[in-house]
């Protein structure tokens, strides 16, 4: 059964649907019936018997043709789940006409055995957990996850602890620079707190350096990947966060970066206070819902107003939010989240996909809803490779 957070995601989208606000892609979730049977009774509880009358007739009209396929296949069920059918609402019954349709592919084996393969728990990917290693002044490497607590190590006078997966730095005054490395691999994240009290969020396949103490009269640390910062104020003590030749000049604030190696730009994404991004000889103040692109063949800057603010934070909160994003978007976040190399075959079909689910999801979800967009794919769980088809 999907999760909590498919489930509210689902109800979200229904809702956007009656209120005429959904886009085309939502539209294709929604009339091709993706979620199974047992969602029912939990979607009709928390929708009015208003918008479930008007999502029956709304979508019953684009199904007419399939309307007696789809009611000899709800005989069947009914067979098969009579204690089931006796619990459901006559409201929920109504909207059960809904998604029956892709019930009766699933259960009457009428879609590509491959298909059935890839999304059978034997051949399931786990998603990414809380782990990363910490890298010492002197080269040595601590292998960091949630169950480890306590004093891991001392630089100078600063002490070093691991507590349910947060990094925390301890004490320490003006003493000689050590400079420590966080990093996480794919399918890990991990989160910090600096000696200044700053927190860093970091993601997957991603690294902070940065001094154990801020010494002298600047806070600056060095980033790949993406990471999200909650700076601590100190006017004395501007906070910069560096990336090759690009700079964010922190005015104590809450941001995102992204600054993939294998990526064409990086992104600074503003929420609250206010920051200066540089590029080269170019540079750009961002307040707050703003977003910096800054290329990465160039010293050019572009600024982006009103950016959404829930899709570029949402891995921090435990999501993957795809909001009118293209193929190649979703395929970065599995193979960074999931621990899988993609291979690309042909050229990446056209999609405007919309969606968020749980980072504590299987990959088989996330399989799931390309299906629904008809992309082609097939994956090979024990190699974790995944080839993708236009």
């Amino acid at each position: 059964m999907p999760s909590n957070e498919s489930l509210q995601y689902l109800i979200k989208l229904v809702k956007r649907y009656l209120s005429g606000k959904a886009n085309k892609a939502e539209k294709a979730l929604i009339e091709n019936r993706y979620q199974q049977m047992e969602l029912e009774k939990n979607i009709t509880d928390q929708l009015s018997k208003e918008s479930v009358a008007a999502i029956e007739n709304k979508l019953l009209q684009k199904i007419n043709l399939e309307i007696a396929e789809i009611e000899s296949t709800a005989t069947k069920v009914i067979s098969l789940k009579t204690n089931w059918y006796y619990r459901v609402s006559a409201a929920a019954a109504a909207l059960l006409l809904v998604f029956c349709g892709w019930y009766y592919y699933s259960q009457f084996n009428t879609i590509p055995k491959q298909t059935l393969v890839q999304n059978s728990s034997k051949t399931d990917i786990l998603p990414g957990k809380t782990k990363a290693t910490l890298t010492l002044d002197d080269g040595k490497k601590i292998v960091l996850d949630d169950a480890q607590n306590g004093i891991l190590a001392k630089q100078g006078t600063t002490i070093i602890d691991n507590l349910g997966g947060k990094l925390n730095y301890k004490g320490g005054a003006s003493e000689a620079i050590r400079f420590n490395t966080l990093s996480t691999q794919k399918g890990e994240q991990y989160a910090i707190t600096l000696n200044d009290g700053t927190e860093v969020f970091l993601d997957a396949s991603s690294s902070i350096r940065y001094p154990v103490v801020f010494n002298g009269s600047e806070r600056e640390v060095t980033i790949n990947g993406r990471a999200y910062f909650h700076v601590a104020s100190d006017k004395t003590k501007p906070f910069f966060v560096v990336k090759g030749d690009k700079k964010v000049r922190v005015y104590g604030t809450q941001f995102n970066v992204s600054a993939y190696d294998n990526e064409l730009s990086m992104k600074v994404t503003l929420i609250e206070g206010s920051v200066k991004v540089m590029n080269g000889n170019t540079e750009g103040m961002l307040l707050p819902s703003q977003q910096a692109v800054m290329s990465k063949n160039s010293a050019a800057i572009s600024i982006v107003d009103n950016v959404d603010l829930e899709q570029c934070v949402a891995w921090k909160n435990g999501v993957i939010a795809i909001h009118h994003a293209e193929v190649n978007e979703i395929l970065l976040e599995m193979e960074r989240w999931y621990d899988i190399d993609i291979e690309i075959v042909g050229k990446l079909p056209k999609r405007d996909l919309y969606f968020d689910v749980s980072r504590k999801a299987k990959l088989s979800e996330l399989l799931h809803i390309l299906e629904i967009y008809h992309i082609k794919y097939s994956l090979d769980a024990v190699k974790r490779k995944l080839i993708v088809n236009s």
